[in-house]
């Protein structure tokens, strides 16, 4: 936007204001109801139970490593209980905890860690195997 100086016509160039979406402020009061199982979780809620920032959350939802929202209202995201506890569930699952009695020494294989001329060996594949 420019503005001309009353006094000596020089141009001067203001920014226009940041447009910035309105928030209802009943969405952070009011939530829709959700019969079965208690009531939503919003991002907040959810990052808080994942140990998160809302914004890491915001991620890994599209990265597609986090499910999608359940419910969309009033331009907030919101999340049902079961859906949060399903997702824990699946990717702790994944997770390998540390054995009680510690993990199995093996001796370190003979192997040289560089290959010829110093150079450092390129590994296509490995295999864990897990002993119970």
């Amino acid at each position: 936007m420019v503005v001309q100086c009353p006094k000596c016509g020089h141009k001067i160039y203001q920014r226009r204001p940041a447009r910035r979406r309105p928030i209802d402020p009943s969405a952070l009061v009011e939530r829709p109801p959700l019969l079965e199982e208690g009531d939503w979780l919003t991002t907040e809620q959810v990052a808080a139970e994942l140990s998160i920032k809302p914004a890491s959350l915001a991620s890994m939802i599209s990265r597609k490593r986090f499910p999608k929202a359940d419910l969309k209202w009033r331009r907030r995201n919101y999340w049902k209980p079961s859906t949060v506890k399903r997702w824990q569930d699946e990717e702790f699952q994944r997770i390998v905890f540390m054995p009680a009695d510690g993990w199995p020494q093996e001796e370190p294989s003979e192997t040289p860690p560089r290959g010829e001329g110093g150079r450092f060996i390129k590994i296509e594949a490995v295999e864990i195997i897990i002993r119970p």
